[in-house]
């Protein structure tokens, strides 16, 4: 070989290759370092952009996988949900907590949750408590009041989700405990 230039690929930081042009021949005079530089400077630019692209792919799809699961969930789950902001507005309820309160989850997004749970005396203190804390926290048992004003007798639980130690929302789980009370009194009858 007559001539051979080589130049890294990649910047100081991250180099992944190297490229190398070599040629028997002496080589047209208008071919030099510069030359080299700008054609490194665009694979480079390719590379990294693909990258990029197959990296933001794989994060989309993960998304999509982690958004389906979750929604799953929220809908298969027998217990009602609500998603609350730390504002204690609504973010979203599932289909179990439509059917338990009445309401749909269109009707309270963004209302207040004591404008939802109705009838449970002491919830909103127990709640500013559990938002503050980490872990789930039993809020206690409560009858509250349907839509429609049927009572409800239901555990209530909270779960704060937090991102980076702050608070970002608040899971309130209900569970109607109507059947369980129901059961427990068959019970005593019988004894």
């Amino acid at each position: 070989l007559l001539q051979v230039i080589t130049y890294p690929l990649g910047n100081e930081n991250s180099l992944f290759g190297l490229i190398a042009i070599g040629w028997g021949e002496k080589p047209a005079e208008e071919f030099n370092k510069a030359h080299l530089i700008m054609i490194v400077n665009m694979l480079s630019r390719y590379y990294k952009n693909t990258l990029i692209y197959h990296n933001l792919e794989k994060l989309k799809f993960d998304l999509e996988h982690n958004l389906t699961v979750r929604n799953s969930q929220m809908e298969n789950i027998r217990q009602g949900l609500l998603v609350v902001q730390p504002d204690f507005n609504i973010a979203e309820i599932n289909n179990a907590a439509e059917l338990m309160l009445g309401f749909s989850d269109r009707e309270v997004n963004g209302q207040p949750v004591e404008n939802v749970i109705i009838g449970a005396e002491g919830l909103m203190s127990a709640l500013k408590t559990a938002l503050s804390g980490v872990g789930i926290h039993d809020i206690g048992n409560f009858s509250i009041h349907r839509r429609d004003g049927q009572t409800v007798p239901v555990k209530i639980q909270a779960l704060p989700v937090l991102v980076d130690n702050h608070v970002v929302s608040m899971l309130i789980i209900i569970d109607d405990i109507s059947e369980r009370q129901q059961y427990q009194l068959r019970a005593q009858h019988l004894e």
